[in-house]
């Protein structure tokens, strides 16, 4: 008997993965629209046949010469069958003169979404302070104030 419901739950599996799309394939971005430098928004809607958990549309900013000034990416959580919005994203900072933006790509993997500029990453890593020291965080003079007690 137990080989028999280890076969039905198998097919069950395997049908039932089958007959899911991939979220590429039915979350759809319909428009992306500039508002100013600063703002965009972005037409999406989800067409799969189930709840989409956590997708990430990667999109490129573009200046009118059709040059790259830049990406972003925005992630969107708990997505149910069926929904359509417009959401305001505001793009990153330095592609301030961007004429367009388009889709680069769609995806549920965290690790390819947000994967960072090599440059970006490397201007982020700072030089360890040396054991007991703390570094200066730039914050400018200290002025000591002395306390009351009332």
């Amino acid at each position: 008997m137990k080989p028999i419901l280890l076969g039905l739950y198998l097919c069950g599996a395997v049908a039932y993965g089958a007959e899911q799309p991939k979220v590429q394939d039915c979350f759809k971005v319909n428009r992306l629209l500039k508002i100013d430098a600063t703002f965009y928004w972005a037409d999406w809607s989800n067409a799969c046949p189930f709840t989409v958990e956590t997708v990430y549309v990667m999109v490129t900013f573009v200046d009118s010469a059709n040059k790259e000034l830049g990406s972003g990416v925005w992630p969107m959580y708990f997505i149910e069958p069926g929904v359509h919005r417009v959401t305001r994203f505001t793009a990153p900072v330095g592609v301030a003169t961007y004429q367009t933006l388009r889709v680069s790509k769609i995806t549920t993997d965290s690790s390819v979404a947000l994967m960072r500029d090599q440059r970006a990453v490397d201007a982020a890593v700072h030089t360890a302070s040396a054991p007991g020291k703390v570094r200066d965080a730039g914050l400018g003079p200290v002025t000591h104030v002395a306390a009351t007690i009332h």
